[in-house]
């Protein structure tokens, strides 16, 4: 980077105090130490990223184009409507991560591609004393007839070249083959749960007011919760589920003050828990789809302020790929039904600010649309202090409405037909059935692996596995569906396999299984004459 940007005699210079960098480090005790830096910013990392992208991008360049020279298909090239650039969207980079995407045929078509794809980078970065790592990670993804057994020759034909697996680690996050906003939900509440414990001894502190512990919980926990949130489409129930963690946490902050004491007409006193939009108001702590759009609108605010930032992906948004037939945007620059979710966000997050700052027109009222909305005379160029103004502390009224509905139908399907229990959800209920009344679900006893008893077809986890036996019509298994993976799993079996009725032991789980259809007909003779434990037969298995 000296080299390229100074002149003699800045460079040598330059060149001879990044050679020569130290810092001296001084211990408790008074000793001292010497240390070579070696980096010409000696300030951290904090523009490491930059200097070493504008280093890399050169070969990296010349990276792409080795490859464009292999006898490979490559139909991820465009050119962007603003710019004129013409990029390629099958290829991200940032500092030292590079992500390329490539098109394969079968397993042995894709371990060809990767290893062209590896030489033309390496021998591209060679001259810039640069090399690839050699566990670089390779998530094979087949569709179609055949694609589980494509996925898994694909897999153990290359342990030697690089990692090939079904997922990868990028930036602290999981990339997994598949759909992947549930498992980073349940990665975002585990890390989130893992601050909640570390400041454990903080929550109850009377000493340390309610305030700062509210505003130490926004600040190492909520912004842990939401990390990277902003990059997904969510669901409306992945919402609730981030939103109803959190609120349980708060409520055990504030001690006691979530609920109220009323006192009814026959002098009864009813404990009341206070609504979740009041706490929120009152701690001041926004809803998570608040937050969330708020974090999109300003990143797209500062994406439209750098046009030339971003080319690839705004052209992935708004364009079509060469081998696509349908458009995402049509002639006045409005969504299609063919458009990305990521570009319907957009949208709905336009419709958000402009009901609270009526100043930003919809995407529908612009005169081009999407593209004027990403363009440099963009009308949210302007209203960066005003974006903000979508926080609020209460969900939208529709979203209310469906959260009741969605409640009272939890509440009708959570009642026992045995006593006047109700559950909190399906869960408690089957808890209350199994203290209360003995009754075990079938498919529990059924499935002790992620494996089906019947057609034998592994699963991810032990739960998939059930939920599978679940959906089991006339005795026949579901056919298709599920995940690109599904069957590729490795059987986990527990170590010690017990019969719940005879408490007899097991090490292979074929003969748990024959032996148990013996023990769930005893199960239900004893039901018939009035004693002993039941069984749920609702279960289709």
């Amino acid at each position: 980077m000296l080299f390229q940007q100074f002149e003699e005699p800045e460079r040598q210079l330059l060149h001879q105090h990044h050679a020569d960098s130290v810092m001296t480090v001084t211990d408790d005790e008074g000793g001292s130490v010497l240390l070579k830096i070696g980096s010409g910013s000696m300030q951290g990392d904090s523009i490491g990223g930059a200097i070493f992208g504008q280093v890399l991008g050169p070969y990296m360049t010349e990276g792409m184009r080795r490859i464009r020279g292999c006898d490979h298909h490559w139909p991820f090239e465009m050119n962007d409507y603003l710019t004129g650039d013409h990029v390629n969207t099958a290829v991200s980079l940032y500092a030292d991560d590079v992500s390329v995407i490539a098109v394969v045929q079968d397993a042995e078509d894709a371990s060809n591609v990767a290893k062209e794809i590896f030489w033309a980078i390496d021998s591209a970065i060679k001259p810039a004393s640069l090399s690839l790592k050699k566990d670089i990670s390779v998530v094979p993804i087949f569709f179609g007839r055949g694609a589980q057994q494509q996925m898994q020759q694909a897999i153990n034909n290359n342990k030697n070249s690089g990692t090939w697996a079904t997922t990868a680690k990028y930036l602290g996050c999981e990339l997994y083959a598949k759909k992947c906003e549930s498992r980073e939900i349940c990665a975002r509440i585990h890390a989130a749960e893992a601050a909640w414990f570390a400041l454990s001894g903080l929550w109850f502190q009377h000493d340390v007011p309610l305030r700062s512990r509210v505003r130490i919980f926004k600040a190492n926990v909520m912004s842990v919760l939401l990390t990277g949130l902003e990059a997904y489409v969510l669901s409306e129930s992945q919402i609730c589920k981030l939103e109803s963690w959190r609120m349980a946490k708060v409520r055990i902050l504030i001690e006691g003050k979530g609920t109220v004491k009323i006192i009814t007409a026959e002098g009864e006193i009813k404990i009341r828990a206070i609504p979740d939009r009041n706490i929120r108001s009152r701690s001041h702590i926004f809803t998570i789809r608040s937050e969330l759009c708020c974090r999109r609108l300003l990143w797209l605010h500062d994406r439209i302020c750098h046009p030339f930032d971003w080319t690839a992906l705004r052209a992935l948004l708004c364009q079509s790929l060469p081998f696509e037939h349908y458009h995402q945007l049509d002639s006045n620059g409005n969504i299609t039904e063919h458009a990305s979710p990521w570009l319907r966000q957009i949208v709905e997050d336009v419709a958000t600010l402009h009901a609270c700052v009526p100043m930003m027109p919809r995407v529908e009222q612009m005169q081009f649309g999407i593209r004027t909305l990403l363009s440099n005379n963009s009308p949210l160029r302007g209203l960066k202090a005003k974006i903000r103004k979508v926080k609020k502390f209460e969900t939208p009224s529709t979203h209310q409405h469906e959260q009741a509905q969605q409640s009272s139908a939890n509440q009708t399907s959570s009642s026992c037909e045995l006593c006047d229990f109700v559950g909190v959800n399906k869960r408690a209920l089957q808890t209350h059935r199994y203290s209360a009344h003995g009754i075990i679900r079938e498919v529990s006893l059924r499935v002790v692996a992620n494996q089906c008893p019947f057609c034998k077809k592994t699963f991810s986890t032990l739960y998939t596995a059930r939920q599978h036996v679940r959906k089991i019509k006339n005795g026949v298994c579901p056919k298709g569906g599920g995940s690109v993976l599904s069957g590729s799993y490795p059987l986990v079996v527990p170590h010690v396999i017990s019969c719940f009725f005879c408490k007899s032991l097991f090490a292979d789980i074929e003969e748990y299984n024959k032996h148990l259809a013996q023990c769930i007909l005893d199960c239900r003779q004893k039901r018939l004459d009035g004693r002993g434990t039941t069984t749920d037969q609702d279960e289709s298995s």
